[in-house]
């Protein structure tokens, strides 16, 4: 459920391999587990965006401050899974762009290790949202003088699990998955809020270039699946320029 059925396909590949594999060094194998379908990847069309509705749902349902800023941390900035479990308080930080997210690449080149996500908009101030969360709801971090390796790690980490610790992939997957559960959402995960994220950049008038500097996509086809624009949008957006 977790994953994108591309991953899910490769992986009942992988498996298959294995089983035959284990076959011929003779073990028993259930012939009926190699006659399993694979994942249909149908056209590829990506998830909908989470609709306005649904985030106040999901930011209602979390059950702590922590985790509602997490929420709104997940749609603003569209960082995946990987990005949101490495991420620090350091990044959190002010550049000539104003308040920004700085997100390591993740195999940058030396001369551009960081891309940079803007927090606030004109009219919504988020890295006083995540200030506020660092000083009051956070939570209190992991230490253990006998493993300085983790205290250090707790320490620096933007998002704590219940123990304190830094909140890893698995655990954000499985929260989010629940969350959505708690919420009434249907086909909650994680990629489903980048998703949201490049289509609210698309709705506030970026264009795909910028859209795919923000959000690290490779290439601008990469950043368009990730925009899903409906037919109102566009006419809503040519209705609010000015000539």
């Amino acid at each position: 459920a977790e994953m994108r059925p591309a991953s899910a396909q490769q992986y009942i590949k992988n498996l298959k391999t294995f089983l035959r594999w284990c076959r011929t060094t003779g073990f028993g194998i259930d012939p009926a587990a190699l006659e399993v379908p694979n994942v249909d990847l149908g056209d590829g069309e990506p998830p909908d965006p989470f609709s306005e509705e649904e985030i106040a749902r999901l930011e209602a349902a979390a059950p702590t401050a922590a985790r509602r800023l997490f929420v709104r941390f997940a749609w603003r900035t569209g960082l995946r899974v990987s990005e949101i479990e490495r991420a620090n308080i350091s990044d959190v930080g002010n550049d000539s762009h104003g308040s920004v997210l700085h997100v390591p690449q993740a195999a940058a080149k030396p001369s551009r290790r960081w891309r940079v996500v803007p927090l606030d908009t004109k009219s919504t101030r988020f890295s006083l949202e995540i200030r506020r969360y660092l000083l009051h709801d956070r939570g209190v971090p992991y230490s253990d003088p006998d493993d300085p390796v983790g205290t250090t790690d707790a320490a620096q980490a933007l998002f704590l699990n219940e123990d304190g610790k830094r909140w890893r992939a698995e655990g954000i997957q499985s929260f989010v998955r629940r969350l959505g559960a708690a919420a009434g959402v249907e086909h909650t995960h994680v990629h489903r809020f980048r998703h949201t994220f490049g289509t609210w950049c698309a709705r506030r008038g970026m264009n795909q270039s910028q859209i795919k500097e923000v959000g690290g996509w490779r290439t601008s086809s990469a950043a368009d699946r990730y925009i899903k624009f409906a037919a109102a949008d566009a006419v809503r957006f040519f209705q609010e320029r000015a000539d």
